[in-house]
C-alpha cells in the first residue's frame, strides 16, 4: 500500500495516457525523470500507470431517429448512433464523427447489432470494425426468407486499443439498391466495455 510517499527506482513503465493536470485518489504515478512511482501527479513529468480496479468503461449507444438511409450498393457506410442509453466517461461522439475514442491502453469488448432491411434474398451484408480509419474486423451475414423483410446481424470481437485510437463501425451490402437501417435502442446499437 502506499500512501503518500514514492516508490523509487522504477524504470520501463506502461503508461495509461498522460493525465497529469489533476490527480485522483485509487491512481498511480510514474515520473520518468525521477523513476519513481507515487500516488500524486505534480508536475509534467508524472504519468498515470494504472485504472482504479473498479473503474468500468460503458458505452451504449444506438440510432435513435429515423432509419439511416440510403445505404448504396457496394459501398463501406459509416453508422451514425445519434443516440446514447450509456457513456460513462463521455468517450463517443453521437453528433459529428460518430466514433469512440479511448481514453486509455487496454483490451475492448465490443459488441454490435445492425438491422437491415432486406429487399433481395441471399445476398452479402457486412457489418465492419474500423480502427484509426482503417478495417480492422468484419462480420458477414446473409438475408434469407420472404422479402422485404427486416434481419438482425449480431458482432462481438475483443480489440486491443492504444489511448486516442478510435473505433467506428461501417456496414456495406450488395443488393444492387439501396438499403437502409433500423432505428432503435434494441435495433442498432454499439456497446463497448474496458476496464
Amino acid at each position: 500500500k502506499i500512501g503518500s510517499g514514492r516508490i523509487t527506482n522504477v524504470e520501463n513503465v506502461y503508461y495509461d495516457g498522460n493525465d497529469t493536470s489533476f490527480q485522483n485518489e485509487g491512481y498511480l504515478y510514474h515520473s520518468s525523470v525521477a523513476s519513481s512511482m507515487g500516488t500524486e501527479s505534480t508536475s509534467t513529468n508524472w504519468h498515470r500507470v494504472f485504472r482504479k480496479g473498479y473503474d468500468l468503461v460503458r458505452m451504449n449507444v444506438y440510432r435513435g431517429t429515423s432509419n439511416q438511409y440510403p445505404i448504396q450498393s457496394g459501398v463501406a457506410t459509416k453508422l451514425q448512433f445519434n443516440a446514447e442509453r450509456e457513456d460513462s466517461e463521455a468517450l463517443f461522439d453521437s453528433t459529428t464523427n460518430y466514433r469512440y475514442t479511448a481514453s486509455f491502453h487496454g483490451y475492448h469488448m465490443i459488441s454490435t447489432m445492425v438491422q437491415w432491411r432486406a429487399g433481395t434474398t441471399n445476398k452479402q451484408y457486412k457489418t465492419m470494425i474500423y480502427k484509426n480509419g482503417a478495417l480492422l474486423t468484419e462480420h458477414i451475414d446473409y438475408s434469407r426468407g420472404t422479402v422485404p423483410y427486416y434481419f438482425s446481424s449480431p458482432y462481438s470481437t475483443m480489440v486491443w486499443l492504444d489511448k486516442d485510437d478510435y473505433i467506428e463501425v461501417y456496414v456495406q451490402h450488395n443488393e444492387g439498391v439501396n438499403s437502409e437501417v433500423a432505428w432503435g435502442d434494441g435495433k442498432t446499437y454499439l456497446t463497448i466495455m474496458s476496464k
